[in-house]
């Protein structure tokens, strides 16, 4: 765990020398007594502000010493409160600081070991460990060493031994796992190879998983048998043998064209056709050289014609053109080369043309959300869109065998009830064998129009035969807003919170996975049922890995903590404020009340915007890592070639949030290619080891799950105690929450003069930075 605050006062990791016999940690940066406070001060040298501050800086020896002296009118518990867990924060950062230590010596030893033995993917995964754990100075080290050189040299070869071979998929892991080895050292030159060669091998890899699905299923027999040789791997079900050709589905030339002028119009950076002609063109490359399409495109078979096709692409190419007439000549040519040579179907010609276009958006500018919706997706777009979800309810991903794997069936929903589990394979639906499939594949075989059942058969790892469940699909509730501990499940599988972190001290706890319709009605139901339980003095809203959401809802959620302002303004390419939302008073419920944030790499969108807002008027302070730097807008415009309809989704705009005292305009959120200012720092960083982010994820999960499937029979509650995320310390970033708000809730009964809550007791409209 490393901290330090916005002024760059870094505690830990923390020697072990530095840690007195009593547990108390000592301050290992700046002047204890004069850092000022992340929240609003009130007067200087004041018992209440030093207390606070001493706080954010998780100082336990000040904030022992200020307790020896609290004013007399403090109440006796609230102190002993305080002083416990300042305590135990040091206790248990000492006790990271030494699990670190332990941890990146074994981490060390099992890089020197997988290296020796040539297990280069588990080589590179114990290098970034190493990286999380180390210190700069032991990075450093290493960064240097003939060993990591080494590594290096030994993933290139065998990356492209694998490429030649054929097996794109470990390629692809060796390449993807070097980049992220470059980028820790800081070789931007190995980084930025790395990357175009990761773009290429990912294209070829999609490709395949498309165009070529026997291809791609050998590729993913091979990734079992690397992992499990002893294993019997499925055969590949001929069943779906064409289901690429409904990929392909009304994609013309007419909405290719149609999509590419909007794209050329209104896209953020106006770099008009250019960019788009040249990614279509790479994209023709891809498509010819990629060999194992010859699974179903003869053509590909021929090298005499793939190289008279890739002539044409060049000579095409070399024309450099810029225009809607350049686009048209290119895609008719290609289209015409296309049927001389390889015999390609037109409509893969246009669609993987049109992908390609929007795909160099995101190599040229960074934009990896501007995109075509084919006819063919454009149902699930919107389903998406309209938040329309009608399933079995359960959320899935790959495990590291490229099987289907849930991970964790929604409350409430059919999966849920069936005793579906998290970490459950899925092996069949509806008879049919998954192997090979992608995850839209399963998306789309699984889900289906509400009342319809659908068949699925799972593996789970304590039982020996497959358990098979026949689920009913229907609207799925996506809940947003959850609480601390979940007592239990009501009558509809839905869940029952406790909604206190620190009942005794009433701070509050709610963790917001999305900014939806409901989400600011259900959030203000939760904090009103804090309110009716006992006083509540402090609240934690925990946007951590919370990918987004709708505008509205994140304007409507910031506004209940400040009462007036701008929340998030947009302005277009041209720098022009196009759109401003500003806060009300009249639904600034919750203003004064203390308030802190958490956010980490996986906040983004909707919840940077709510982060930023909260943070630029010091409604909140916000605690973890740096937030993860999405704040583009994009518009979605119809297209149809009067036979069809589809759609193009373009970056259109950026979200920027309110400006600093003294700016004449706010910050961008996004991240853009070569620009250091990005997403949300925290006030106070809090950085979490390899070890915490797994222990307090598997907490979390272990704690929040009931069997909705075995409600009816009496069992004991064997979860984990969620307490334990911060009454022993598995949790860092909340608990550094919790000991933020307890002194916070003392420094206001100690001094009168301390502002009250997150906001100063004048309403300012302009923001205040500290």
């Amino acid at each position: 765990m490393n901290f330090r605050s916005r002024r760059a006062l870094r505690l830990l990791p923390v020697a072990l020398s530095t840690v007195l016999s009593t547990g108390i940690l000592w301050l290992a940066a700046a002047d204890a007594a004069t850092t000022p406070s992340v929240f609003p001060q009130a007067g200087e040298g004041q018992w209440g502000d030093e207390l606070v501050a001493a706080a954010e800086r998780g100082d336990a020896e000040r904030l022992r010493q200020l307790l020896a002296v609290a004013p007399a009118q403090l109440d006796a518990a609230d102190i002993a409160r305080l002083r416990t867990r300042a305590e135990g924060l040091a206790a248990h950062r000492a006790d990271s600081s030494k699990t670190n230590a332990e941890e990146l010596a074994s981490r060390e030893a099992d890089l020197a070991k997988h290296q020796a033995e040539g297990k280069l993917i588990e080589a590179l995964v114990d290098v970034a460990n190493v990286h999380e754990l180390a210190s700069p100075e032991q990075w450093a080290a290493m960064a240097s060493a003939v060993a990591t050189q080494s590594l290096i040299s030994a993933t290139e070869q065998a990356a492209a031994a694998a490429e030649a071979s054929g097996d794109l998929l470990y390629s692809q892991e060796l390449t993807f796992r070097l980049k992220g080895l470059a980028e820790n050292l800081g070789d931007k030159a190995l980084t930025k190879a790395l990357e175009a060669k990761l773009r290429d091998i990912n294209t070829r890899v999609g490709l395949i998983a498309k165009y070529a699905p026997r291809e791609f299923h050998g590729l993913r027999m091979n990734v079992l048998r690397r992992l499990e040789p002893e294993r019997e791997v499925d055969p590949y079900n001929e069943l779906f043998a064409d289901e690429w050709k409904e990929v392909l589905k009304d994609a013309s030339p007419q909405l290719l064209l149609k999509a590419l002028k909007a794209a050329a119009d209104s896209h953020i950076t106006d770099s008009g056709w250019k960019p788009l002609i040249e990614g279509g063109l790479e994209a023709m490359r891809g498509l010819a050289t990629s060999t194992q399409l010859a699974e179903n495109f003869d053509g590909l078979k021929d090298p005499e014609r793939v190289a008279a096709f890739l002539s044409a692409v060049d000579r095409i190419a070399a024309r450099k053109g810029d225009s809607p007439a350049a686009a048209r000549d290119a895609i008719v040519e290609i289209l015409s080369e296309s049927e001389r040579t390889l015999k390609l179907p037109q409509e893969l010609v246009v669609l993987e043309f049109g992908n390609g276009a929007t795909a160099n958006l995101s190599e040229d500018f960074g934009d990896d959300y501007s995109s075509i919706i084919w006819p063919e997706e454009l149902r699930r777009f919107r389903q998406q869109m309209e938040g329309d979800f009608v399933g079995v309810g359960v959320l899935i991903r790959y495990d590291d065998k490229h099987e289907i794997m849930v991970v964790n069936p929604l409350e409430g929903s059919p999966a849920a009830r069936a005793g579906v589990r998290p970490g459950d394979r899925i092996a069949k639906v509806d008879g049919n064998s998954t192997a090979g499939w992608s995850l839209n594949k399963a998306v789309e075989n699984i889900t289906g129009p509400a009342g319809e059942p659908v068949k699925v058969e799972l593996r789970r790892e304590d039982t020996e035969a497959p358990i098979v469940v026949t689920l009913v699909r229907q609207s799925i509730p996506m809940q947003s807003v959850n609480g601390w501990w979940k007592r239990q499940l009501d009558e509809s599988g839905s869940p029952v919170w406790d909604w206190y972190a620190d009942p005794e001290a009433g701070i509050g706890y709610t963790r917001v996975t999305s900014f939806n319709d409901d989400t600011v009605h259900d959030f203000v139901e939760a904090v009103e049922a804090m309110r009716n339980q006992r006083p509540l003095r402090g609240l934690i809203v925990d946007l951590r890995g919370n990918p987004g959401g709708l505008l509205p809802a994140a304007a409507g959620f910031a506004n209940l903590f400040i009462k007036r302002g701008p929340l998030v303004s947009i302005e277009d390419r041209n720098g022009k404020k196009v759109d401003e939302l500003h806060a009300s008073p009249s639904r600034a419920r919750y203003a004064g009340m203390p308030l802190v944030v958490l956010v980490n790499g996986e906040s983004a969108s909707a919840s940077e915007i709510v982060s930023g807002a909260l943070q630029a008027y010091d409604a909140a302070i916000v605690v973890g890592t740096r937030s993860f730097g999405k704040g583009s807008v994009q518009t979605v415009q119809p297209i149809t070639d009067g036979r069809t309809t589809g759609a193009v989704k373009v970056t259109t705009q950026y979200y920027v949030l309110p400006p600093e005292p003294g700016a004449e305009r706010g910050r961008w959120v996004h991240k853009r290619a070569g620009k250091e200012e990005w997403g949300v720092e925290p006030d106070i960083e809090v950085m979490l080891s390899p070890s915490d982010v797994r222990d307090s994820v598997a907490l979390r999960a272990a704690a929040d799950y009931i069997d909705a499937g075995a409600m009816d029979e009496p069992t004991v509650d064997r979860r984990p105690n969620v307490s334990d995320l911060v009454a022993k310390g598995v949790d860092p970033q909340v608990e550094m929450a919790v000991l933020l708000l307890e002194s916070r809730i003392l420094a206001e009964a100690g001094s009168s003069r301390v502002a009250v809550g997150g906001q100063s007791r004048v309403d300012s409209a302009a923001p205040v930075r500290r």
